[in-house]
């Protein structure tokens, strides 16, 4: 037995030396083949569509339409970013008209939609605040809409830290945007008024070129003149922007000047942009109350055409016209040449 034992013993030994020496050489084997790789493929980049993204991300860069995440933010709210101030604004009244559609504000998307565009606009201002800022709300039905309105503006403008005084009309029912800019216009306290619409996107200086162009000659300023002809489009005026802003000095002698390509009757002017009136030329030329948004145009023809016709020959009423038409040109359409300065005559 003793023997059989001893028998088992070594062959159990041996298997286990042979298994030892197969598995050694499986190992050994294994180190000769050369190790798989799974094939990763790499797209061939588009060098078009990457040139534009980065051209599109430069651009919104500069502008300002990213939005930045904000230290405050409740329900529908939007985020802002911190807005720089100064003290030249504390001149101005900012007057939003806004139509409250109850489908959207349902939806809780009229917030995201208008109070992101307007109020992000308002912290890009470098030069814009401590302004004055009025929100007239139409169409606030109810005490518990007018109290989530409010909140959320002002939810808003803490983030954001505008030092903007900031007032909240609310008003039941229909109303078009001349009545809603008269009732902030009525409420404003600041000596100039500048229209804006619920939904309006600033380029960060604008609202630089039209602090640093008023002055106290000023009383009515825009960005964009366009030419107006009757039964034809508009078209923008032939300004060579190359060359620095012609001054004109008088409203009745230098208008030839201010219509290079229209000196027919039938041509007015109009604009397509924010507008800073005097409050007193607001008063005396009030806007039609069934203007609706985008036909402050209206307004402003008639205000240019009654005071051309009151004012005395040497007043400098459109001294600041064409500063104003080169600033928005060279923001948009010319940025090669583009104004960075106070544009003064």
């Amino acid at each position: 037995m003793e023997g059989r034992s001893l028998r088992q013993g070594i062959c159990k030994i041996m298997l286990l030396f042979l298994f030892g020496v197969v598995f050694t050489w499986m190992l050994m084997g294994k180190e000769d083949e050369p190790p798989v790789v799974e094939e990763v493929v790499v797209p061939t980049p588009d060098a078009a569509a990457a040139y534009w993204r980065k051209v599109g991300v430069e651009f919104a860069e500069e502008i300002g339409v990213s939005w930045f995440a904000s230290r405050i933010r409740r329900g529908t709210c939007p985020p802002v970013r911190r807005a720089r101030c100064t003290k030249v604004a504390e001149k101005f009244s900012v007057v939003i008209p806004a139509h409250i559609d109850q489908d959207s504000m349902a939806k809780s998307t009229w917030p995201s939609t208008a109070l992101e565009r307007v109020v992000q606009s308002l912290a890009n201002q470098e030069r814009y605040c401590p302004a004055e800022v009025i929100f007239v709300l139409s169409n606030v039905s109810s005490h518990r809409l007018a109290t989530e309105l409010r909140s959320c503006l002002r939810e808003a403008f803490k983030a954001s830290r505008i030092l903007s005084e900031l007032r909240i009309l609310v008003r039941p029912g229909i109303h078009f945007a001349g009545a809603n800019r008269n009732a902030g216009a009525d409420a404003a306290t600041r000596p100039f008024i500048v229209l804006s619409d619920g939904d309006d996107m600033w380029h960060p200086h604008k609202m630089e070129h039209l602090v640093n162009t008023v002055d106290e000659e000023t009383l009515i300023l825009t960005h964009t003149f366009l030419l107006v002809q009757r039964n034809s489009p508009w078209v923008p005026a032939n300004w060579n922007l190359i060359e620095p802003p012609t001054v004109i000095d008088h409203a009745n002698t230098g208008l030839g000047l201010i219509r290079p390509n229209c000196s027919r009757p039938a041509c007015y002017y109009a604009c397509h942009g924010h507008a800073v009136v005097r409050r007193s030329i607001w008063n005396a030329t009030r806007p039609r109350e069934d203007l609706r948004l985008g036909e402050d145009a209206e307004f402003l023809v008639r205000a240019y055409r009654y005071w051309e016709a009151r004012l005395p020959a040497d007043t400098k009423f459109f001294r600041h016209i064409n500063a104003s038409l080169i600033a928005y040109f060279a923001d948009w359409q010319f940025r090669h040449v583009y104004i960075a300065y106070p544009l003064s005559a």
